[in-house]
């Protein structure tokens, strides 16, 4: 339990001075139409089943404006199953225009750590870039690049997505994806602002999805935006924006497909003495 407290730190506080570093960049949220309206975070709390044991996933984003058209997002995720922790961090840097879309790039690494004495930590590193089209009420998303692994198998992951508001503050998603663990996916998600006046960025979320290897994963939780009150859809697309959390994605990629551990060898079947007459 220690390496597992003192990694999550790590984790946080590599965030914490990331941001710090930055923060004067915020008066470029000023200009109308900036790529982020002003420096803002989320945070969520989610759990559910995953491959039949129960899951929790604790995760934060801070997004700040770099200059009038481009922005930064921080990602930090840590969790556990019954296999262990998991946890990990993610760095996306993008141009958004809020009427039209967003084009970006992003770095991400996760671990697993399984707390069962025999298999060793596994570790993930993905690169890839992403995009969103905003058309009305409906956002087009992908994401596609390349993961790498000393432990888990290299190659290419992607997502696609469609997402629609119904009204302003309730969104579905369908969409699907491949990653060399689980190969295909099929992915959804809904998000719900009920516009609670004590906390108006509060939102309720159910995300689910279904795979090859047998993958299935049903999680529900509660996020918490920052700032003044506003629709959803505006929160997604002038604040933060809607692809995954993507230290939460690569970290449960790599608890899914962590190797079980080995079964314990059976008894040897008691020995029979034969007389001989």
């Amino acid at each position: 339990m220690k390496t597992h407290r003192h990694t999550s730190r790590h984790i946080c506080a590599g965030f914490m001075l990331m941001a710090a570093a930055i923060w004067p960049a915020s008066a470029y949220a000023q200009q109308p139409g900036a790529a982020v309206s002003a420096t803002n975070w989320d945070f969520g709390l989610a759990g559910g089943v995953r491959d039949g044991d129960g899951a929790f996933v604790a995760d934060a984003m801070v997004t700040l404006p770099i200059t009038p058209s481009t922005g930064l997002r921080l990602d930090g995720a840590a969790g556990s199953t019954q296999e262990g922790f998991l946890g990990g961090a993610a760095a996306h840097y993008f141009w958004r225009d809020p009427a039209k879309g967003l084009v970006g790039g992003f770095v991400a690494w996760g671990t697993a750590d399984p707390n069962d004495g025999i298999r060793n930590r596994q570790d993930l590193t993905r690169v890839g870039i992403e995009g969103e089209v905003y058309l009305g009420n409906t956002t087009l998303l992908g994401v596609a690049g390349g993961q790498f692994s000393p432990q888990l198998k290299d190659g290419f992951f992607g997502r696609l997505m469609a997402e629609q508001y119904i009204g302003d503050n309730f969104m579905v998603a369908l969409g699907g994806g491949w990653d060399p663990q689980r190969e295909g996916l099929g992915i959804g998600h809904l998000e719900w602002q009920p516009g609670n006046s004590a906390i108006p960025g509060l939102t309720l979320f159910v995300d689910g999805a279904v795979g090859g290897n047998n993958f299935e994963q049903v999680m529900a939780g509660i996020r918490v935006y920052s700032g003044a009150p506003k629709s959803l859809k505006d929160r997604h697309r002038q604040d933060t924006f809607r692809q995954d959390n993507e230290a939460k994605t690569t970290t449960l990629s790599i608890g899914q497909n962590a190797p079980k551990a080995p079964p314990a060898p059976a008894a040897p079947p008691p020995e029979v003495e034969m007389e001989v007459n």
